[in-house]
Parts: structure tokens; sequence; C-alpha cells
């Protein structure tokens, strides 16, 4: 097992992940700009596709690890697209909820093959056996850091294998999170 000085550097794992997924985000950027939207668009769209009622814009904050002023911006640039609204919660009207738009809908549909491409392009020099360790890996890693955060938060997601574009959509979306446990940012 390397020692912890071998880890760090450069060259290190947690420092070889974060400039992947940054590789990845960048691409992904490139192909999104086609459809009007950024990476971070994406991420709220994505959530809010999966939910199968409006979310409170509180619980789609806390999902997607943003502070509130932050993302009322980012739902300000969404809104104006017109992928997504805001209205006041029926039963509480201090509440604001956020639902995607029949344009969101749409768009979400196209959007994750585009980013399974992005994926695709970044492991093409991989066999398949290869691409099969690879998540084989990493999701030991992040079991590891679930089990690791379970004494402390109760709630454990599940990892999926990127059999279809959704699978790798939710990745993406969750990716820059996982980048950050990995390399120590988040507990």
């Amino acid at each position: 097992m390397p020692r912890r000085s071998e880890s760090n550097g450069q060259h290190g794992i947690a420092s070889l992940m974060k400039r992947v997924l940054h590789s990845i985000g960048r691409h992904a950027e490139a192909r999104l700009r086609s459809h009007g939207i950024t990476h971070v668009q994406w991420h709220p769209l994505f959530v809010l596709s999966r939910a199968s009622k409006p979310l409170a814009v509180a619980e789609l904050t806390r999902e997607l690890q943003m502070d509130s002023g932050a993302m009322t911006r980012l739902l300000d640039r969404i809104e104006n697209k017109g992928l997504c609204r805001r209205t006041r919660g029926v039963a509480d009207r201090r509440m604001v909820v956020v639902e995607l738009t029949v344009e969101g809908r749409e768009l979400v549909g196209r959007v994750p093959a585009v980013l399974a491409d992005v994926l695709d392009a970044h492991l093409s020099v991989f066999a398949p056996h290869e691409r099969q360790d690879l998540v084989g890996y990493l999701k030991r890693m992040l079991r590891n850091g679930i089990v690791r955060r379970a004494a402390r938060r109760p709630v454990l997601r599940e990892l999926t294998c990127f059999s279809s574009p959704e699978d790798y959509a939710l990745f993406f979306a969750n990716s820059s999170a996982m980048a950050d446990t990995v390399a120590g940012n988040q507990s």
C-alpha cells in the first residue's frame, strides 16, 4: 500500500481523478453549448427530471450542495431559457417549488446521450474489460466512502453501473461532489 506522501502531489490519485473529471466537464461544456445550456445548468435539470413532483427549491439546493443565492441565480438563468418554472407552494405559500417545463423535459431527454458520448470518448482507449475494471475500482472507492460516512449520515444512495446514458448522467450530475469527497474536501 502506498504511503500517504506517494498518493499526494500532481500525480496522486485524487489529483488525477479531479483532472479527469475536469477534462470530462470541459468537453461536456462544449457539447452542451449546442443545446443552449452549461454543465452547471444541467445538474438541476437532471435532478428535476428524476423527481416525481415539483421540488422545493430548498430541497434542490440541498441535493446539489449549493448555497441558496447561487441556486436562485442558476434557476433564474434556466427559467429565462424556458426550461423550468418556479411557483409558490399550494399548501404553504412561503415555499417555492420548481419543475421542468415541456421544453425542459425535451432537453433532458436529449442530453444523457451527449454526455455518454463525452464519457465514451474519454474511455475509448480502454478495452471492454478495462472499463469494467475501472467501474469496479470506482464503485469500491465510492462504497468505502459511503460506509465511512454511514455512521454520520443515515441515508445511503445506491451506485449503479454505467450501463445506459441515464446512469452516466446520474454519475455526471454527482461527479463534482464525488471528486471533492475522494479529494478529502468534504466529509
